[in-house]
């Protein structure tokens, strides 16, 4: 069905550049990242239908910033190694950030991060560059800030801004982005729906 879509997709001349395709990952890059996501249960989430990693921005930036705390580096460097691994060789990482809705109070925040969008944005720079300090390659890494509109729980209560604040990091076939996905035996027998970015997050 995915192929088809992308065929038809084709025919008609429909840009595929922002089309992302979410899927399980084959069976050895999955237990990698299952196993990775168990030694930081506090910290990080791994949905494994949909090939997609959440950080807790908490537990990766102090509020209002986009420098990656140093307690938070043993997680990335775990998850660069993965990436780095031939289970991950066909793999690109997007990098997603999100922010609660709470507006940007300090003058010299502002300054550097006029809006939440610019902040969810430069956070998930900094998690990219992490990664690429870690030899992810840099053309497998992809960056978007969603700021505050892709809420997963209520704004209203500290604990839902908490659960609003994250970086999450999808686990995509090379070519995904920004272009037709490539797609390895393993890979193509998996199931995979099409979605354009509006659906990308389903929390």
């Amino acid at each position: 069905v995915y192929k088809r879509t992308l065929q038809d997709m084709a025919k008609r001349n429909v840009p595929t550049t922002p089309i992302i395709i979410e899927s399980a990952l084959p069976a050895a890059l999955d237990s990698a990242i299952k196993d990775f996501a168990m030694q930081y249960p506090d910290s990080i989430y791994y949905d494994a239908e949909r090939g997609v990693v959440k950080w807790k921005s908490d537990l990766l930036f102090a509020l209002g910033s986009d420098v990656v705390k140093q307690s938070a580096m043993d997680s990335l460097r775990a998850f660069a190694r993965i990436m780095n691994s031939p289970a991950a060789s066909g793999f690109d990482v997007f990098v997603v950030g999100h922010t609660d809705n709470t507006r940007i109070g300090k003058p010299q925040t502002r300054e550097k991060h006029p809006t939440n969008w610019h902040l969810s944005a430069h956070r998930a720079i900094a998690v990219g560059r992490a990664l690429r300090q870690q030899s992810v390659p840099a053309e497998s890494i992809g960056v978007m800030g969603f700021g505050e509109y892709r809420p997963i729980a209520s704004n209203g209560s500290a604990s839902g801004r908490s659960q609003n604040r994250r970086v999450e990091i999808y686990v995509l076939p090379k070519g995904t982005i920004g272009g037709m996905p490539q797609l390895s035996s393993a890979s193509s027998s998996n199931s995979m729906a099409v979605q354009t970015p509006a659906n990308t997050n389903r929390g």
